[in-house]
């Protein structure tokens, strides 16, 4: 293996850390909703939906 090849992978092994590190990121800043203990199926089912497709 030549000396480019090796920082070819350095390169790359970089790139899939900060990857993995932007993704880690992103999904620690996820806000989850709060729903009340006694909320019923069809509720739920309701305000999940306009979670959903909020613009």
């Amino acid at each position: 293996m030549n000396l480019d090849q090796i920082r070819v992978e350095y390169f790359i092994s970089f790139s899939d850390a900060l990857f993995a590190f932007s993704i880690t990121t992103m999904t620690l800043s996820i806000q989850l909703p709060t729903f009340s203990s006694n909320i019923t199926k069809s509720e739920l089912t309701r305000r999940l939906g306009q979670l959903l497709i909020r613009p």
